[in-house]
């Protein structure tokens, strides 16, 4: 026994810990159930097909994840840009380590181009340590 008595907070990482447990538990088991569904009724390599019982209608849908090579401009630039456009999608998205700089480097042209860009809160992030072993 350390003589430590566990706080509010730590019965509060604690029960983060075991939920996060038990969520893990559960996505593993998910997947397995689902792979077995998949295994019975099967999956296109690229597409959906769908499967009736007397209860159910199951549809899978495969698919493929596509990303660019580190030389994609060289080699589909040399189909021109006809082509690049058509295969290449451009979204905009703010680079948050670029804003800081612009807000210390130029505070005026922040200030014009902040109104340009919708800031709402991200979801916070919890990360527990164990330091039972630390402290024994």
């Amino acid at each position: 026994m350390n003589g430590f008595s566990p706080s509010p907070i730590d019965l509060a990482a604690w029960n983060v810990q075991v939920k996060q447990t038990a969520l893990n538990t559960a996505q593993m088991e998910l997947d397995q159930a689902k792979q077995a569904l998949i295994d019975l009724v099967g999956v296109k390599d690229d597409g959906s097909q769908s499967t009736k019982t007397g209860y159910f209608k199951i549809t899978t849908i495969g698919g493929f994840n596509r990303t660019l090579s580190k030389d994609w401009e060289t080699i589909i630039g040399q189909e021109g840009h006809d082509v690049m456009d058509l295969i290449i999608r451009r979204k905009p998205e703010v680079s948050p380590t670029g804003l800081k700089q612009l807000a210390i480097q130029d505070p005026d042209a922040y200030r014009r181009v902040a109104k340009a860009i919708i800031t709402k809160p991200a979801k916070v992030a919890v990360r527990i340590e164990n330091l039972a072993e630390e402290v024994a």
